[in-house]
């Protein structure tokens, strides 16, 4: 049975310039499309691709936590888990547990949530098998 990816991805802003080509995570939004960074870790951009182009993510849901004090990394992940995951029928067509598609997000880390009032949750799908995909996942129904 597919297992949900749970993903704390470590995000900073970084004052560095960003290419064409590239998005900084804190500006991603639903129905764009990316490729998986180069980089492990502490990201602040990834590669930006039309979705009509092969590619291997599709953000599909964005949210913001509540504000307060940082809640810890498995209360940030399990608000993140069960916000994406109520997002994910109502945005690919099928449910997550017949869907060939499996859920990844972007989450605040103690430090970008205190030092850039980052509350944002960014939701993003990804075919099991790990094949790009072409076209948008919305409506699907994969």
């Amino acid at each position: 049975m597919k297992r949900l990816v749970l993903a704390l991805l470590v995000v900073f802003v970084v004052a560095a310039g960003c290419g064409d080509d590239e998005g900084n995570v804190f500006s991603l939004e639903e129905g764009q499309c990316f490729d998986d960074p180069q980089a492990t870790g502490e990201i602040s951009d990834v590669p930006i691709v039309e979705c009509d182009e092969p590619h291997d993510n599709e953000v599909f849901f964005t949210f913001d936590l509540p504000d307060g004090d940082y809640p810890g990394d498995i209360a940030v992940q399990e608000q993140a888990s069960e916000g994406c995951l109520g997002a994910f029928e109502g945005y690919v067509g099928l449910d997550y547990a017949t869907s060939e598609l499996d859920i990844l997000f972007l989450s605040p880390t103690s430090d970008s949530w205190d030092q850039a009032d980052d509350r944002e949750v960014v939701c993003f799908l990804y075919r099991v098998d790990r094949e790009k995909v072409t076209g948008t996942m919305q409506g699907s129904g994969i």
